[in-house]
C-alpha cells in the first residue's frame, strides 16, 4: 500500500524482529511524480531527502552503493501491476538493521521523509541479504590496497634490476 500503512508497518517490524546484525542491501526503485511545468521541482525534493539520508548514514558505516537513472521502461515485467516506468534504481548498503531503525525513528529523518513522499509517484524498497557481494566496501579497499603492494613491488623488482644491470656494466668498463 504504501506511504507508512498499516501494513507497511507491519512488514517493517517482521523485518526488524528477524535481524541477524549483518549488513544488507536495500534495492529502492524510484518514479518520481508528475510535476506540470515544473519538472525538477520532484527531483529537487529528491534531492534534499537523499542529502539528509547520506548524512545520517556515512557516520554510522553505511552508504550509497550504486545510484543510476533508468535508461529506458522495464524490459520484463510480469505479475505486477504499473511496473513497466521507473525514474532510477538506488542500492543502500546498511551495516545492520539497527541502522536504519536508527534512522527511520530519529525526528530530524522523519521530517525529510515528507520531501520523499511528496516527490514519488511510487517506489519499491525491498532489502537483500548479501550472497554474493564482489562490490563491498571491505573488497574494494582490500583489493586497492593489493593493487598498491603489488605496484610498489614491481617498482623495487625494477629498481634492483636497474642496479644489477648498471653495476654490471660498470665492473666490465
Amino acid at each position: 500500500d504504501g506511504n507508512g500503512s498499516a501494513d507497511d508497518m507491519l512488514q517493517m517490524l517482521e523485518f526488524m524482529r528477524n535481524d541477524d546484525g549483518g549488513p544488507f542491501i536495500m534495492v529502492n526503485l524510484l518514479y518520481l511524480r508528475e510535476s506540470g511545468t515544473d519538472d525538477e521541482a520532484a527531483a529537487a525534493e529528491l534531492a534534499d531527502y537523499n542529502s539528509a539520508v547520506l548524512g545520517f548514514l556515512l557516520p554510522r558505516g553505511s552508504y550509497p552503493f550504486y545510484n543510476g537513472d533508468a535508461a529506458a521502461q522495464s524490459v520484463s515485467v510480469w505479475g505486477i501491476e504499473n511496473g513497466e516506468e521507473w525514474s532510477s534504481v538506488g542500492l543502500i548498503r546498511y551495516r545492520s538493521r539497527r541502522v536504519m531503525l536508527q534512522m527511520t525513528t530519529n525526528p530530524n529523518f522523519m521530517q525529510s521523509q515528507a520531501n520523499k513522499t511528496s516527490s514519488l509517484a511510487k517506489t519499491i524498497a525491498l532489502p537483500t541479504s548479501p550472497t554474493l557481494a564482489l562490490g563491498s566496501l571491505s573488497v574494494t579497499v582490500v583489493l586497492v590496497l593489493l593493487v598498491i603492494g603489488l605496484l610498489v613491488q614491481l617498482r623495487i623488482s625494477r629498481r634492483m634490476q636497474y642496479k644489477l644491470r648498471t653495476k654490471g656494466e660498470g665492473v666490465a668498463a
